[in-house]
């Protein structure tokens, strides 16, 4: 019996939540999107789609190391922690107040929508798997695409881009920088 609660008293001075019902959520629609998911250990829970309910917070998004997929939203929602959440490959954070974004610990992003926030510089080397962009309706002015080889689709309008230099992404196949300040494009024209 002893050991027992030696081993509950270790998990919980870890920070390691084995069941969702324990953790001490911030934010109520949060909670309820990820109690939808009827997973009740965090450790199992790999998609988080919270798109159609407004999101204040999402700080307890670190209790799930095996997430790949996470879709929020919400107009209060001005910043997130995504350093733990290593698996991702899909993150879509639109229509809040994000101004700006870590994906530095997320190297297996191959989706990235973060449209109409207000971020004004992305650090993108590190995502050397993406393919689809969208960043629509932000505040950035430069972006360095150079690292993102395997880049097809970028949706880059309604924001304050100068120049744009695509010379790296020989996969892009469509590019949306309408509404830009743009006074140079650079890019290789190729033949398949």
């Amino acid at each position: 019996m002893a050991t027992c609660g030696l081993v509950v008293s270790l998990n919980a001075f870890s920070g390691e939540m084995l069941d969702v019902n324990n953790i001490k959520f911030e934010d109520n629609n949060f909670k309820s999107c990820v109690l939808a998911q009827k997973i009740t250990n965090p450790k199992n829970i790999t998609k988080l789609v919270c798109r159609q309910v407004n999101i204040d917070h999402a700080n307890e998004v670190s209790y799930f190391p095996a997430l790949k997929e996470l879709w929020l939203s919400g107009a209060q929602l001005t910043n997130i922690d995504l350093s733990k959440n290593t698996e991702l490959t899909s993150v879509s954070i639109t229509k809040s107040n994000l101004a700006n974004l870590n994906l530095n610990n997320n190297p297996k992003l191959t989706e990235l929508n973060v449209s109409f926030n207000h971020i004004s510089k992305l650090d993108l080397t590190k995502n050397l798997q993406l393919t689809d962009l969208s960043i629509v309706s932000n505040k950035i002015e430069d972006i360095n695409l150079s690292e993102n080889t395997k880049l097809m689709y970028l949706w880059a309008k309604e924001n304050n881009l100068k120049k744009m230099d695509f010379s790296h992404n020989l996969e892009l196949i469509q590019a949306g920088l309408t509404d830009n300040q743009l006074s140079q494009i650079n890019k290789i024209i190729y033949y398949r």
